[in-house]
């Protein structure tokens, strides 16, 4: 964001006039559009935890953990799984581990980032102990 910010002045400085400012503001308008399509589309409800188009259903859903920054920085680098599923963003300081539990599945688990790490573990225990069946509480 601050490089967006920087750019967008710089072109307001170096190109006079209104289409200078109107330039700065289509740099400021697309980087955050972007940023905003870049981020993980979460959803936790009696079908699963999806993410963006990637569902892990109720039946398959093991622990769900709230990281840290520090913790989660370990599993996206020399801690981590090559083989787990990520979806994460840089902004979001903190991130949720959820292992899976089906044993075909080629992911061990996901590490999917987010503001909200200890609510986002709370819904996934909930749903995960409510069973396939039965709708969730809360």
């Amino acid at each position: 964001m601050i490089l967006c910010g920087m750019l967008a002045l710089a072109i307001i400085m170096y190109v006079p006039g209104p289409v200078g400012i109107v330039a700065g503001i289509a740099v400021v308008t697309l980087t955050i559009a972007g940023l905003l399509a870049w981020a993980p589309r979460i959803r936790v409800d009696t079908d699963g935890f999806r993410v963006n188009r990637n569902l892990l259903e109720p039946a398959w859903l093991g622990q769900a953990t709230a990281l840290d920054e520090a913790q989660g920085k370990d599993l996206l680098g020399p801690g981590g799984d090559v083989r787990a599923f990520l979806a994460t963003c840089p902004w979001a300081s903190g991130a949720v581990k959820v292992m899976v539990a089906d044993p075909a599945d080629a992911h061990p688990y996901w590490v999917v980032s987010t503001r909200h790490p200890q609510q986002l573990a709370s819904a996934l225990t909930r749903i995960a102990a409510a069973g396939p069946d039965q709708p969730s509480a809360g």
